[in-house]
């Protein structure tokens, strides 16, 4: 949440106060907005609620959700928002004088509302049901399952204007007519929230990204309304999701790729990998165990004789369609839930009777869906200073390109150098690529280890971004 001046909406930690000092985006001015019907509350970083009482003051002190607590949203035609109280005051003010005691809607009291989630997202016609793909320099809703890159949508936002940009991981943006195009040409947006449900409004032609005709071609072109509330039909509103991360599994021992292609059961055979042979893996949060869905929507499950098919649908998983995994450097074994590992039959097939840890229970494993690599850690999101060396506290990210070959990942500007290990810390200056492999071990998190010197990268309170890390922790984490 921004001012009216562009500063960040801040919990402090001493006395729970809040204020509006920010200049960045960090953990103290990430809030979270949650509805109970109609009414509104605010979660602060803090793990309390903002309240506000009969003086007109408010902190961020409270442990629950009441009277006190409770806030109406107005939308504003430019996209902010505007909080009412219970007692129908407005709240605003700016730097350390934040109050709710005035019934006038002036200047200071609208809020840009920005986005926290990692700026690469799935990006869903809620009307349609089909997530946006980038096809022929077209964004289009077409795919019921968002697979491989070209489902990867950056949100691009300015913080000088709180608009946004839609990026597809080609490099190209959205522009307000559905093209593809440089970034110059791009459409800039106005983000409205309907709930949980995003709308994005031109402004160029005032009007909504909806999907049109059979492919669902985005376009800007329908008319909505946004002040007192925002209306707008079904075909402009649009679900924002995370991005499972997405494999190709090939098997150590027969290096042929995992596949459901020739039935139910998940085999070992193919000599190279399309939709077929890729596989979403959803992490349950409680025991870090993973499912593994396929192109088809139905995910693995140990059957009795421990065989392995591709059959269950999403609402009846259980114990039987969750594996522990466990990563090793560019390979990946699976534990089913019968304490065997997956392994490779002669033929092929996918069993879960494996008992100890070789090749035929080892898979060399590469994800399919992050061709571009944006990075947040517990201090702010990877970017590239002038010098080239990388830092790990700023509030805007610098994209970079991930090359992904039998496991091991090479890391790239867009100045066609390599990521470089160096002292003080990681650089981007490098003319021959330096190895690095990945454990996902978190949901939308992951951990990266340096080939060369077997640590992991590590960013630190000041900026540091190091491969010196020996343990996965907060410092070793990061959103991809």
């Amino acid at each position: 949440m921004r001012d009216s001046n562009g500063n960040y909406l801040t919990a402090e930690s001493f006395g729970f106060r809040v204020t509006a000092t920010g200049k960045t985006l960090r953990k103290k001015q990430i809030f979270i907005v949650e509805r109970t019907g109609e009414d509104v509350f605010i979660k602060t970083p803090m793990g309390r609620y903002l309240s506000f009482k009969a003086d007109g003051k408010f902190n961020g002190d409270s442990e629950g959700k009441g009277a006190d607590e409770v806030l109406k949203v107005e939308a504003q035609v430019d996209g902010r928002w505007a909080f009412k109280t219970a007692r129908g005051y407005y709240i605003g003010g700016s730097g350390e004088n934040l109050d709710a005691y005035t019934k006038v809607l002036g200047a200071d009291r609208v809020w840009t509302m920005e986005l926290a989630m990692h700026p690469q997202v799935c990006l869903m016609n809620f009307n349609r049901k089909r997530f946006v793909s980038v096809i022929n320099n077209d964004f289009v809703c077409t795919s019921d399952v968002p697979w491989g890159g070209e489902s990867m949508v950056m949100l691009v936002y300015n913080a000088a204007t709180g608009l946004y940009a839609l990026r597809a991981m080609n490099g190209l943006y959205l522009s307000d007519q559905g093209s593809a195009v440089s970034e110059g040409s791009a459409g800039a947006f106005i983000l409205h929230f309907k709930d949980q449900l995003v709308a994005f409004q031109s402004v160029k032609t005032k009007k909504f990204l909806t999907a049109m005709g059979p492919t669902g071609n985005m376009r800007s072109t329908k008319d909505g309304k946004s002040s007192p509330e925002l209306v707008v039909s079904h075909d402009e509103l649009w679900v924002i999701q995370d991005s499972e991360p997405q494999f190709k599994l090939k098997s150590a021992s027969k290096l042929q790729f995992c596949s459901g292609k020739t039935g139910l059961e998940v085999t070992a055979n193919q000599s190279s990998a399309g939709f077929n042979e890729f596989f979403q893996f959803e992490i349950n949060p409680a025991n870090k165990q993973w499912s593994l869905r396929n192109n088809k929507g139905k995910f693995w499950s140990v059957q009795a004789d421990g065989s392995v098919h591709a059959t269950c649908p999403p609402e009846k998983r259980g114990a039987t369609e969750f594996f522990s995994a466990e990563w090793r450097g560019p390979r990946l074994s699976l534990k089913a839930s019968n304490g065997n590992y997956i392994s490779v039959k002669p033929n092929g097939a996918l069993v879960a009777t494996g008992n100890a840890v070789n090749d035929d229970s080892m898979f060399i494993y590469e994800i399919i869906n992050r061709p571009m690599l944006i990075l947040r850690g517990e201090y702010g999101f990877v970017s590239m200073l002038q010098s080239g060396f990388l830092e790990s506290n700023s509030s805007s990210p610098t994209p970079f390109k991930l090359h992904v070959s039998a496991g091991e990942c090479l890391i790239s500007g867009m100045n066609d150098k390599f990521w470089s290990v160096k002292v003080p810390g990681v650089s981007v200056t490098g003319d021959n690529p330096e190895k690095y492999t990945m454990e996902f071990v978190e949901h939308s998190k992951v951990a990266i280890k340096a080939v060369a010197n077997g640590k992991y990268l590590q960013g630190a309170q000041n900026g540091g971004f190091t491969a010196t890390g020996s343990n996965i922790d907060a410092s070793t984490l990061w959103e991809y």
